[in-house]
């Protein structure tokens, strides 16, 4: 059966800029932290899930999405880059180094121009076939809405002391919140989302949230059978956002029909040029993580040849 990795690049490049010192620089004074930290959990993962195909879904500003044109307070509370001008220029400054990596280890990645990457992974995961295996890689709880099939999983990375590594499909996240990955964007219709600004309905939380959703189908079943929901204050904070609630689950759904070209045949798992991800690995100070590169070939030893070892294999 075929594999296919996805990797969330800004949800787990974020994770490696804060989770590194932020003195990790060259000795001419290039920023490393979040190159290295990704680079090092992208080598772990690759060795851990065994990929026959791997593809990271990119996202950019060039254009603003359409969640960001529908409510322009969505994601607004995100103020980490004006609050912290020096920071956010060295993270964004190790953006190229981190695409010299993929690059040098022929990885590709794909993007989509007024749409998330969240909208990349949802529409890779609708249009891949389903005698693939998709693992998407990433901390992002909205992911979880795509694990309805049963070919699609979401592997969250541990963040150690607390966090543990956890892979998630339709159980696990029917464990986790009461009900189905399908009913994730309703929940958020709900409650809201503060991580992404996203409003829900006023008063309720995620106890009634969920209660509501283990009685009701849908947000719209809900709204339809508003009368029969017991408590009267509910169905008072729910006929005060009607439209506020919708507007929420729309914001919170992922897309899974973005615009863009799948090719299998391009994610495919290349061998890489070791000379060339030496190069890059030289260029940026990573000898450790070069001697990581090493240990997965350590069955049969690395040669300097044109026809190279794969990573994958």
């Amino acid at each position: 059966m075929k594999k296919l990795l996805v990797i969330d690049f800004f949800n787990l490049m974020h994770r490696a800029f804060h989770a590194y010192p932020k003195d990790f620089a060259t000795t001419d004074g290039r920023p490393t932290n979040a190159v290295y930290g990704l680079t090092n959990l992208l080598l772990t993962y690759i060795k851990k899930v065994n990929p026959t195909h791997i593809v990271v879904a990119f996202e950019d500003d060039e254009q603003p999405t359409f969640r960001s044109t529908e409510y322009t307070g969505y994601k607004a509370n995100r103020t980490w880059a004006e609050d912290n001008k020096e920071e956010s220029e060295m993270f964004y400054k190790q953006v190229p180094y981190i695409l010299e990596v993929l690059q040098a280890f022929n990885i590709p990645y794909i993007k989509c121009n007024g749409y998330e990457a969240d909208d990349v992974v949802g529409t890779l995961a609708k249009k891949v076939s389903k005698d693939t295996e998709i693992i998407i890689l990433s901390n992002d709880q909205d992911m979880l809405q795509l694990v309805d099939s049963p070919n699609v999983k979401v592997l969250r990375p541990a963040r150690p002391p607390f966090v543990k590594e956890k892979e998630f499909g339709a159980k696990e996240v029917k464990e986790k919140f009461g009900f189905g990955p399908k009913k994730i964007p309703d929940y958020k219709g709900l409650r809201g989302d503060p991580s992404d600004n996203i409003p829900g309905v006023k008063g309720i939380g995620e106890k009634t949230a969920t209660e509501l959703l283990m009685q009701f189908e849908s947000l719209e079943d809900i709204y339809t059978n508003i009368s029969k929901i017991e408590k009267k204050r509910t169905q008072t904070l729910l006929a005060e956002s009607a439209e506020q609630a919708v507007m929420s689950k729309r914001l919170a759904t992922i897309i899974t029909g973005c615009p863009i070209e799948i090719d299998m045949e391009k994610y495919k798992v290349k061998d890489f040029n070791l000379s060339e991800v030496k190069k890059v690995f030289e260029k940026y100070q990573f000898s450790g993580l070069m001697k990581k590169v090493n240990l997965l070939f350590e069955e049969k030893p690395i040669q300097e040849k044109s026809n190279q070892p794969s990573l994958f294999s």
